[in-house]
């Protein structure tokens, strides 16, 4: 299933950066993208394959704003058990998930004033390892932007949300 959901987010960086290639100078102003992949192989002991995945899409207009967040992170450990006669051992691998968790997020905001906005956003989070085979969030709320600089932002949100799990124990 990690395989199939890299795949399928792969295949939406490419359609993004395909649209962003056809947009005019002053249309790529308004949106931004940030990738991350990373894959780490280690061998000795034992075996140790990191994967992670994560990439932020974010379409700005005058005064609203859409963000889109997918990210995933898996990583097993296989072992090698000795057991029987020395001389003639049986050797079982043993392969553990000690991390797995995946993350999809949607967002909007829109200004109602100068300083203050509404947003309303929704994710999808799951990690089995932790017990958490399915978490859904939506949240509605009004927020104000106390400062905005060059270099420093403060913004304070009120706001609801509705969160329901599903544990895998």
């Amino acid at each position: 299933i990690a395989l199939a959901v890299l795949a399928i987010c792969l295949l939406l960086v490419a359609g993004t950066a395909q649209v962003a290639v056809a947009q005019d100078d002053e249309e790529k102003n308004n949106w931004s993208n940030k990738t991350e992949l990373g894959i780490t192989l280690t061998s000795g002991n034992s075996e140790v394959s990191n994967l992670s995945f994560g990439n932020e899409y974010r379409r700005y207009w005058d005064k609203a704003e859409f963000n889109f967040d997918v990210k995933l992170i898996n990583n097993e450990t296989t072992n090698e058990f000795y057991s029987g006669d020395p001389s003639s051992p049986t050797i079982e691998e043993r392969t553990v998930t000690s991390a797995e968790t995946y993350f999809v997020g949607l967002g909007y905001r829109r200004t109602i004033t100068g300083r203050m906005y509404w947003l309303v956003n929704g994710h999808w989070f799951r990690n089995e390892p932790a017990g958490l085979l399915d978490r859904y969030r939506g949240t509605a709320g009004i927020g104000y932007q106390f400062v905005d600089g060059a270099k420093h932002s403060l913004k304070g949100e009120l706001g609801a949300a509705y969160t329901d799990d599903t544990k895998t124990i």
